[in-house]
């Protein structure tokens, strides 16, 4: 019998999951459970966020919810930030995890009241989301939220904002704010 280096072997000879020849750098091998599997990327991630030193204003806030700004792109790998449209655009179906946070303040009195964040995928609330009761004048506050949800491909993670005030008049500066999604499964 010759001797054949093991790195020389072809695809069907490999002791590695077939398709390991045309696997990118990075992929991890996903069984399953049925004698097959399919490679895809270890860490599929996107985040966008909002750093100002003066702050940016999300005016006329009421029971209408808004989608929160963002003004930056983060880091991404396979998933997609889009901080022009205030989104996360997840490439594959799967579960994910979620982290928002949000430093913000109220400026008059006016402003008082109950803010809502939530987690949305395709506008729809995920069931992550967090309210912070504000005092209106010179109130900052910090809030954060983590999850798990699942999501189909190509869907586009948003964060809406809502308050307790009917007509619409509320007003919040926004500090910093940081939206990511890590894919876990």
């Amino acid at each position: 019998m010759p001797d054949v280096n093991h790195s020389s072997l072809t695809d069907p000879y490999l002791h590695e999951p077939k398709g390991v020849a045309a696997a990118a750098a990075g992929d991890v091998y996903i069984a399953d459970g049925a004698g097959s599997g399919s490679w895809s990327q270890a860490f599929q991630y996107a985040s966008i966020n909002t750093i100002e030193t003066n702050a940016q204003t999300v005016s006329t806030i009421g029971t209408n919810p808004k989608t929160l700004p963002f003004t930056n792109n983060g880091p991404d790998n396979v998933e997609v930030s889009d901080a022009a449209n205030n989104r996360i655009t997840l490439t594959d179906a799967g579960v994910y995890f979620i982290t928002f946070r949000v430093t913000f303040f109220t400026s008059a009195p006016g402003d008082a009241g109950l803010y809502e964040f939530k987690v949305l995928d395709d506008g729809v609330a995920t069931g992550l989301a967090l309210a912070r009761q504000m005092s209106g004048s010179s109130d900052t506050g910090t809030a954060a939220i983590a999850g798990l949800m699942t999501a189909g491909a190509g869907s586009h993670i948003t964060v809406s904002v809502e308050s307790d005030d009917a007509g619409n008049n509320d007003d919040i500066g926004i500090y910093s704010s940081n939206l990511v999604a890590f894919k876990v499964g």
